[in-house]
């Protein structure tokens, strides 16, 4: 069980080191306190090539997308997991994702115009979660950020012209 001690506010990072006789292949991971959050750990051998940390890092900032549209469009974002939520939060006035304020919907509604200021859409997701889409019109131009609040890492950015 990893329990850091209390870290400053911002990015957390855990190293794990393995030993030199872990044998090449793919290992899963999961979290005994949130039954949703897991992952694999590929490991290779000495001759294979192998992800930087820095890359892996760049990956996972992937994970949600950027959009180009015109002032007026519709963006939509559609769930694609089969059994984890996402948000999809705009200029969150919080730093922690346990904040009461990181879960609830706020601000904008979905289906409406999105011109600035913190909105939540809440989870959204296959069932049970509300809702498996989430969408804004965007009337006027700019660059909007967002991210995933449950997601460290995940974020895009939507550009109006």
């Amino acid at each position: 069980m990893l329990a850091p001690a209390v870290a400053p506010a911002g990015a957390k990072q855990v190293s794990v080191k393995f030993d030199g006789s872990v044998a090449p292949g793919s290992y899963n991971y999961a979290c005994i306190l949130h039954a949703l959050m897991g992952g694999f750990i590929t490991v290779v051998s000495a001759e294979d090539s192998r992800d930087l940390p820095e890359d892996a890092a760049t990956s996972g900032a992937k994970a949600a997308a950027d959009a180009e549209i015109k002032a007026g469009d519709t963006v939509t974002w559609k769930g694609t997991s089969d059994y984890e939520p996402h948000t999809i939060t705009f200029e969150p006035p919080f730093t922690n994702p346990e904040d009461p304020r990181a879960v609830p919907p706020a601000g904008t509604e979905t289906g409406g115009s999105y011109t600035a200021g913190f909105t939540n859409s809440g989870f959204i997701g296959p069932k049970p979660f509300p809702a498996d889409t989430f969408s804004f019109r965007f009337p006027k131009a700019g660059a909007y950020n967002y991210v995933c609040v449950l997601h460290p890492g995940m974020a895009g950015t939507v550009k109006v012209t």
